[in-house]
Protein backbone atom coordinates (compact mmCIF):
# COMPACT_ATOMS: atom_id res chain seq x y z
CA UNK A 1 0.00 0.00 0.00
CA UNK A 2 1.57 3.26 -1.15
CA UNK A 3 0.85 6.67 0.41
CA UNK A 4 1.41 9.81 -1.60
CA UNK A 5 0.85 13.50 -0.67
CA UNK A 6 -0.44 15.54 -3.60
CA UNK A 7 -1.38 19.24 -3.63
CA UNK A 8 -4.96 20.40 -4.05
CA UNK A 9 -5.62 22.74 -7.01
CA UNK A 10 -2.10 22.20 -8.30
CA UNK A 11 -0.38 24.00 -5.41
CA UNK A 12 3.16 22.91 -4.85
CA UNK A 13 5.20 23.61 -1.75
CA UNK A 14 8.05 26.08 -2.07
CA UNK A 15 10.87 24.94 0.11
CA UNK A 16 12.69 27.81 1.80
CA UNK A 17 15.40 27.62 4.40
CA UNK A 18 15.52 24.29 6.17
CA UNK A 19 12.59 22.30 4.73
CA UNK A 20 10.07 25.02 5.61
CA UNK A 21 7.23 26.25 3.46
CA UNK A 22 8.00 29.94 3.01
CA UNK A 23 5.04 31.09 0.92
CA UNK A 24 2.18 29.36 2.71
CA UNK A 25 1.08 29.46 6.32
CA UNK A 26 -1.29 26.53 6.03
CA UNK A 27 -1.57 24.66 2.76
CA UNK A 28 -4.39 22.29 1.84
CA UNK A 29 -3.21 18.88 0.72
CA UNK A 30 -4.69 15.54 -0.07
CA UNK A 31 -3.38 12.22 1.07
CA UNK A 32 -3.77 9.75 -1.76
CA UNK A 33 -3.98 6.08 -0.84
CA UNK A 34 -4.54 3.68 -3.68
CA UNK A 35 -7.82 4.88 -5.26
CA UNK A 36 -9.28 6.88 -2.36
CA UNK A 37 -8.48 10.52 -1.46
CA UNK A 38 -8.32 11.89 2.11
CA UNK A 39 -8.08 15.63 2.80
CA UNK A 40 -5.42 16.79 5.22
CA UNK A 41 -3.45 19.96 5.88
CA UNK A 42 0.18 20.70 6.51
CA UNK A 43 0.70 23.34 9.18
CA UNK A 44 3.72 25.58 9.51
CA UNK A 45 5.66 24.22 12.45
CA UNK A 46 8.87 26.21 12.48
CA UNK A 47 9.54 29.91 13.14
CA UNK A 48 9.49 31.92 9.96
CA UNK A 49 10.35 35.65 10.20
CA UNK A 50 8.63 36.35 6.86
CA UNK A 51 5.33 34.98 8.15
CA UNK A 52 5.67 36.92 11.39
CA UNK A 53 6.18 40.14 9.43
CA UNK A 54 3.13 39.41 7.26
CA UNK A 55 1.09 38.82 10.43
CA UNK A 56 2.13 42.19 11.86
CA UNK A 57 1.26 43.91 8.58
CA UNK A 58 -2.18 42.34 8.67
CA UNK A 59 -2.71 43.92 12.09
CA UNK A 60 -2.37 47.41 10.59
CA UNK A 61 -5.87 47.62 9.19
CA UNK A 62 -6.62 50.22 6.55
CA UNK A 63 -10.16 51.55 6.86
CA UNK A 64 -11.87 53.36 4.02
CA UNK A 65 -13.16 56.79 5.02
CA UNK A 66 -14.52 57.94 1.63
CA UNK A 67 -14.76 56.34 -1.79
CA UNK A 68 -16.41 58.46 -4.41
CA UNK A 69 -15.69 58.46 -8.13
CA UNK A 70 -11.95 58.37 -8.81
CA UNK A 71 -11.13 59.26 -5.18
CA UNK A 72 -10.52 56.81 -2.34
CA UNK A 73 -9.46 58.03 1.11
CA UNK A 74 -8.33 55.50 3.69
CA UNK A 75 -6.73 55.82 7.10
CA UNK A 76 -3.27 55.47 5.53
CA UNK A 77 -3.45 56.91 2.01
CA UNK A 78 -5.40 58.98 -0.49
CA UNK A 79 -5.80 57.71 -4.03
CA UNK A 80 -6.83 60.16 -6.77
CA UNK A 81 -7.11 58.32 -10.07
CA UNK A 82 -3.84 56.44 -10.36
CA UNK A 83 -1.81 58.66 -8.00
CA UNK A 84 -1.38 57.66 -4.35
CA UNK A 85 -0.55 60.10 -1.55
CA UNK A 86 0.57 58.81 1.86
CA UNK A 87 -1.50 60.42 4.63
CA UNK A 88 1.52 60.36 6.96
CA UNK A 89 3.23 62.93 4.71
CA UNK A 90 0.26 65.31 4.45
CA UNK A 91 0.31 68.09 7.06
CA UNK A 92 -2.77 70.14 6.03
CA UNK A 93 -5.67 70.06 3.59
CA UNK A 94 -7.92 72.89 2.46
CA UNK A 95 -10.21 74.03 -0.36
CA UNK A 96 -9.04 76.72 -2.75
CA UNK A 97 -11.30 78.60 -5.14
CA UNK A 98 -10.12 79.60 -8.56
CA UNK A 99 -12.09 82.24 -10.43
CA UNK A 100 -13.85 81.89 -13.74
CA UNK A 101 -11.78 81.12 -16.80
CA UNK A 102 -11.16 84.43 -18.60
CA UNK A 103 -9.28 83.01 -21.59
CA UNK A 104 -12.35 83.25 -23.85
CA UNK A 105 -12.01 87.04 -23.60
CA UNK A 106 -9.06 86.69 -25.97
CA UNK A 107 -11.64 86.00 -28.69
CA UNK A 108 -12.62 89.67 -28.54
CA UNK A 109 -9.32 90.68 -30.14
CA UNK A 110 -9.91 88.95 -33.51
CA UNK A 111 -13.51 90.19 -33.37
CA UNK A 112 -12.34 93.78 -33.00
CA UNK A 113 -9.80 93.24 -35.78
CA UNK A 114 -12.47 92.00 -38.20
CA UNK A 115 -14.84 94.86 -37.30
CA UNK A 116 -12.10 97.45 -37.74
CA UNK A 117 -11.04 95.96 -41.06
CA UNK A 118 -14.59 96.02 -42.40
CA UNK A 119 -15.13 99.64 -41.30
CA UNK A 120 -11.82 100.92 -42.72
CA UNK A 121 -12.34 99.25 -46.09
CA UNK A 122 -13.45 101.86 -48.65
CA UNK A 123 -14.62 99.33 -51.27
CA UNK A 124 -17.07 97.46 -49.00
CA UNK A 125 -15.71 94.12 -50.23
CA UNK A 126 -15.09 92.94 -46.69
CA UNK A 127 -18.45 93.83 -45.08
CA UNK A 128 -19.04 90.18 -44.08
CA UNK A 129 -16.03 90.57 -41.77
CA UNK A 130 -18.20 92.89 -39.64
CA UNK A 131 -20.61 90.01 -38.96
CA UNK A 132 -17.71 87.61 -38.26
CA UNK A 133 -16.24 90.14 -35.78
CA UNK A 134 -19.59 90.50 -34.00
CA UNK A 135 -19.88 86.67 -33.81
CA UNK A 136 -16.40 86.40 -32.24
CA UNK A 137 -17.30 88.98 -29.59
CA UNK A 138 -20.69 87.43 -28.77
CA UNK A 139 -19.25 83.91 -28.46
CA UNK A 140 -16.37 85.13 -26.27
CA UNK A 141 -18.64 87.00 -23.87
CA UNK A 142 -21.07 84.05 -23.72
CA UNK A 143 -18.27 81.62 -22.82
CA UNK A 144 -17.06 83.91 -20.03
CA UNK A 145 -20.61 84.29 -18.71
CA UNK A 146 -21.19 80.48 -18.72
CA UNK A 147 -17.85 79.65 -17.06
CA UNK A 148 -18.01 78.32 -13.51
CA UNK A 149 -15.38 78.79 -10.84
CA UNK A 150 -13.27 75.74 -10.04
CA UNK A 151 -12.44 74.41 -6.59
CA UNK A 152 -9.32 72.47 -5.72
CA UNK A 153 -8.12 70.17 -2.95
CA UNK A 154 -4.82 71.61 -1.84
CA UNK A 155 -2.53 69.61 0.41
CA UNK A 156 0.38 70.92 2.41
CA UNK A 157 3.42 68.72 2.97
CA UNK A 158 7.09 69.24 3.71
CA UNK A 159 7.83 70.31 0.12
CA UNK A 160 5.06 72.94 -0.06
CA UNK A 161 1.46 73.06 -1.26
CA UNK A 162 0.13 70.93 -4.11
CA UNK A 163 -3.25 70.98 -5.82
CA UNK A 164 -4.25 67.34 -6.24
CA UNK A 165 -7.81 67.56 -7.60
CA UNK A 166 -9.97 70.22 -9.28
CA UNK A 167 -13.70 70.29 -9.88
CA UNK A 168 -16.55 72.76 -10.38
CA UNK A 169 -18.58 70.86 -7.75
CA UNK A 170 -17.79 72.54 -4.44
CA UNK A 171 -19.63 69.94 -2.31
CA UNK A 172 -17.59 67.08 -3.85
CA UNK A 173 -14.32 68.88 -3.08
CA UNK A 174 -15.53 69.76 0.44
CA UNK A 175 -16.37 66.10 1.20
CA UNK A 176 -12.85 65.07 0.16
CA UNK A 177 -11.23 67.77 2.29
CA UNK A 178 -13.39 66.85 5.30
CA UNK A 179 -12.48 63.16 4.98
CA UNK A 180 -8.77 63.93 4.70
CA UNK A 181 -8.92 66.29 7.69
CA UNK A 182 -10.67 63.52 9.66
CA UNK A 183 -7.75 61.17 8.96
CA UNK A 184 -5.21 63.85 9.92
CA UNK A 185 -7.10 64.57 13.17
CA UNK A 186 -7.23 60.86 14.09
CA UNK A 187 -3.51 60.58 13.44
CA UNK A 188 -2.84 63.31 15.95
Amino acid sequence: MELKVVPVLGLAPVVGGQNGYRDVDSAKWQLKRSNSVYPCSIQKTRFDPWMELMGKMAELKETTILQEGPVKITSRRTIVGTITYQMAQIKSVHVTRRGKNMKPLLGILPGLFFITWSLLDQTSQFMEFFNIGIAFIVVSLTLVWLAKPTYAVEIGNSSGDDSILRSTDRSFIQRIVDAMNTVIARRG
